[in-house]
């Protein structure tokens, strides 16, 4: 690997993640400066990206044209709305009042961080374990660094118990968005699916329903995740076992 080219991704990191981190809540209570602050900071970093990616000739993105065989990826895309099972489940009431600000700013802001974190984590970090590693090794490294960060969560006052189990399920979570990077060599797609979940489970459902941290959400979306895991894994096998096939056919 490049050192040059690894600093600048740390520095971009760091960067980004600090800005994005200041907790502004503890100061300003009004929730429209507060959205406005929010996607200002989203849209900004975004764009200094977008620069700073071109100008230190960092990993370029990868957009590939789309291809039927990615449809193998749609049923990961449950994991998107793994908390509908929890609703059902826990045959969760409706919120009393829908908050449809709350709804409108938080779908904004998880477009924004959808694309600050994939352009961040998926088309540098993995791209940069991909030169070096094979691609579950590479998609492994890049998700314990991706969840890792999120414990930095802790600076927002968040509780311990709460940034662990985030810091977790983000490490699974960035498995599946390496996954679905690498199959489909556009970046394009992992954004989609990461805003699909961070706005349909962590925002629209909880907006919509009153849903409760108990074992049954935790065994519904363990189950999920091990059912779509054991997929995942399938595809990745299926894959390395073609590359294979076509290295002794080109021989």
């Amino acid at each position: 690997m490049d050192k040059r080219r690894i600093y600048s991704i740390i520095y971009l990191i760091c960067l980004i993640l600090l800005v994005n981190s200041l907790p502004f809540s503890l100061f300003i209570k009004d929730e429209v400066v507060l959205f406005i602050i929010s996607l200002v900071i989203k849209i900004g970093s975004i764009l200094y990206i977008l620069y700073y990616i071109k100008k230190e000739e960092l990993n370029s993105l990868k957009l590939d044209k789309p291809r039927l065989s990615h449809s193998k990826l749609l049923p990961l895309s449950l994991l998107c709305c793994s908390n509908f099972s929890v609703v059902i489940f826990q045959n969760s009431q409706p919120q009393a009042n829908i908050d449809m600000f709350g709804i409108f700013s938080g779908l904004v802001i998880a477009i924004g961080v959808a694309i600050v974190e994939e352009l961040l984590f998926r088309s540098q970090v993995l791209e940069e374990f991909l030169m070096k590693k094979n691609t579950i090794s590479a998609i492994i490294y890049s998700s314990l660094i991706f969840g890792s960060v999120h414990l930095l969560n802790i600076s927002s006052f968040a509780s311990i118990p709460t940034v662990l189990v985030q810091a977790c399920y983000t490490f699974f979570l960035g498995l599946v968005l390496g996954v679905v990077y690498t199959t489909t060599n556009n970046i394009l797609f992992p954004i989609i699916f990461h805003f699909l979940f961070n706005f349909i489970n962590d925002i629209l459902i909880v907006k919509l329903f009153i849903i409760k941290w108990d074992l049954t959400f935790f065994i519904v979306n363990i189950v999920i995740g091990i059912v779509l895991f054991i997929y995942m894994l399938l595809l990745v096998i299926r894959k390395g076992a073609d590359k294979n096939v076509t290295k002794i056919m080109d021989n």
